[in-house]
């Protein structure tokens, strides 16, 4: 069945009580909806891929079925899956970095006044030295 290209409240009528608590997940919990049958498990497993495809959220969250048990989970966070939730301000603000170190003569310098401005989460830093890896071929 392919998934919805619009809106339509009555459609997601069951999975509506639950969006709200979509956002308080924290990363490395669930949010766990128990169901009384399979069938019931398949068709609200197939209404949050549905919203989260059609709010373009699907690279941000899993989805697991444990017994009778519906598991919604955040991602941990990719490059992949950032660059898609802000296109542009990410990916100018990676480039910029990125130019940054590869034009600098001492990039272990620049890496380290990054650390200490502690502007950015050590996630970011991560993300950013392994394009850093890749692209200088360290």
């Amino acid at each position: 069945m392919p998934y919805s290209l619009t809106y339509n409240p009555q459609k997601y009528e069951e999975v509506e009580k639950y969006l709200s608590h979509l956002s308080e997940i924290e990363e490395g919990k669930a949010l766990v909806i128990q169901t009384s049958s399979q069938e019931e498990l398949d068709k609200l497993t197939w209404l949050f891929y549905d919203y989260l495809h059609l709010i373009g959220a699907t690279s941000l969250y899993s989805i697991k079925k444990v017994f009778y048990n519906l598991c919604i989970g955040k991602k941990k966070p990719s490059l992949s899956n950032l660059v898609n939730a802000t296109p542009k301000t990410l990916t100018q603000e990676v480039d910029d970095i990125l130019q940054t170190l590869i034009a600098s003569p001492a990039p272990r310098k620049k890496i380290i006044e990054l650390v200490e401005s502690r502007n950015y989460s050590w996630t970011s830093l991560g993300l950013l030295l392994l394009e850093y890896s890749r692209v200088m071929g360290e």
